[in-house]
Order: C-alpha cells, then sequence, then structure tokens
C-alpha cells in the first residue's frame, strides 16, 4: 500500500507544480497571491447583488 501512496503523492505533487507554474507564468504573482480572498468576496458580492433585487421587486409588484 505505502508504494501505491507514495505514487499517487508524486503524482499529484507533480500536477500541483505544474498548474502553479502554469499560473505564475500567465498571471502576475500578486494576484495568484489574492485569488482566495477574491474569489470569496466576489461570491459576497454577488448574494448581496441577488437579495437587493430580490427586495426591489417585492417593493414594485402593483
Amino acid at each position: 500500500m505505502e508504494n501505491k501512496r507514495g505514487l499517487l503523492e508524486g503524482l499529484w505533487e507533480g500536477e500541483w507544480v505544474k498548474w502553479v507554474r502554469g499560473i505564475k507564468e500567465s498571471t502576475p504573482e500578486i494576484i495568484v497571491a489574492l485569488y482566495g480572498n477574491l474569489d470569496v468576496n466576489l461570491k459576497n458580492k454577488i448574494k448581496k447583488r441577488k437579495e437587493k433585487k430580490m427586495v426591489g421587486d417585492q417593493g414594485r409588484s402593483p
């Protein structure tokens, strides 16, 4: 089992390294560093917009 586990970890690490290198080549490191926070903030903003729209629609109904 340990051999299989080591092989899987090695493959996963290899993929991870390729993915990180790809990001670093295509985008500035600052964006990579902030990406996690940006993603959460965007989701929250979208959620708030949807809530606002729902409230606005209820207020306008005849």
